[in-house]
């Protein structure tokens, strides 16, 4: 995950939106490192030097990506919020979309 840009967001607002956003992610049991990729992505929406989000999850198997990119995508859909989600290949959308 990119990190957070420092101009626009402060550990603070990451603070005050980890728990604003608690009671969204209390159902996906996720771990420390999963909410806090979470909570950097959507606080980046509010970033004044960007004009769109970009966001890139990476790891080795069996790490969490697919439970972190669905739990997203799910609070993004909560918040309503316009997403484009993509993935290399068809499986790994149906994982997602799965989940």
């Amino acid at each position: 995950v990119g990190g957070l840009c420092s101009h626009c967001v402060s550990g603070e607002e990451l603070t005050v939106a980890r728990s604003n956003l608690r009671s969204l992610m209390s159902s996906c049991n996720l771990d420390e490192s999963q909410e806090t990729a979470i909570l950097s992505s959507i606080l980046m929406r509010n970033c004044t030097h960007e004009t769109m989000v970009k966001l890139l999850i990476w790891g080795p198997p069996a790490t969490g990506k697919t439970k972190t990119v669905a739990s997203l995508l799910h609070l993004l859909f909560v918040l309503n919020c316009r997403t484009v989600a993509c993935a290399p290949t068809n499986t790994a959308v149906l994982q997602v979309a799965e989940r």
